[in-house]
Formats: structure tokens, sequence, C-alpha cells
């Protein structure tokens, strides 16, 4: 009996970690890939491309008010600090419940690696500005030409 139980909590462990492990490059890839899925949906339909527009523009002037506003930049820096020790926090707090806690920890473990990759792409953005400035300007365009395309095409 004793090797019975040996065995199955051996596996338990190996799923964990093959899901942690597999798992964390999947919410990194997805976080990475978003963007550009958006712009490719956003390229299909009139609505979805002035919505998508809208939003890059929002986000460009986020990220311009927050590379000309070093205490805002600050204040962001400390709420995302505290979203991810919270989340850590958390994950830790949750591996105490046993079996129930550890896919719960592990969710709460990724929450916590979006939510730091996303802060780490917005501070990117903000070290370089001009190039994300003219990246996200050149996107912009082009979703603008492509809903031109496609009134002249309906017009037609």
């Amino acid at each position: 009996m004793d090797f019975f139980t040996t065995t199955i909590e051996f596996i338990k462990d190996i799923n964990w970690a093959i899901s942690l492990f597999s798992a964390i490059p999947l919410a990194i890839a997805a976080n990475l890939l978003t963007p550009k899925v958006a712009n490719w949906l956003g390229s299909r339909s009139d609505e979805k491309t002035k919505s998508r527009i809208s939003q890059l523009e929002s986000e460009l002037n986020e990220i311009h008010d927050l590379s000309t506003n070093p205490t805002k930049l600050s204040y962001l820096n400390f709420i995302a600090l505290f979203r991810v020790l919270a989340l850590m926090a958390m994950g830790s707090a949750a591996d105490f419940l046993g079996f129930i806690g550890l896919p719960l920890g592990a969710v709460f473990y990724l929450s916590a690696i979006v939510q730091a990759s996303k802060h780490v792409q917005i501070l990117r953005r903000c070290q370089d500005f001009v190039k994300y400035e003219s990246e996200t300007t050149g996107t912009i365009e082009q979703l603008l030409k492509k809903t031109a395309n496609n009134q002249s095409k309906a017009d037609a």
C-alpha cells in the first residue's frame, strides 16, 4: 500500500511540474501575440478596425503621459509591484490548502507573471517612446488605409 501511495504522489508532482513549466511559456507567448492578433482581427471589419485604432491611440496617449510624467510612472510601478507581490503571496497561501490549493496557487503565480510581463512591456515602451510612437503610428496608418480600401470597395 505504501508503494501505491508514493507512486500516486510522484505522479501528482510530475503533473504539477509539467503543467507549471508548460503554462508559463504559453502565458508569455499569449501576451506577446495578443497585439498582432488584435490588429489582424481589427483589419477584418470596419467596426473592429475603428475600435482597434481608438485603442491604439489611447495606449499611445497613456504611454506618452507616463513617459513625460515620472511621478505617475513611479505610482504605476508601485501599484504593479504591489499586485505582483500580492498575487505571489496568495499563491503561497494557497499551497497550504493541500491538493486543491496546488492548482489555485498555480493560477495566482501565473497571474503574477502575466501582471509583471504587462508592466515590463509598459516600461519598455516608456523607455523607448520614440520607437514605440513610430511603430504605433505606422500600425494606425495601416489600419486607416485598410478601412479606406474597405469603404471604397463597398462604395463600388
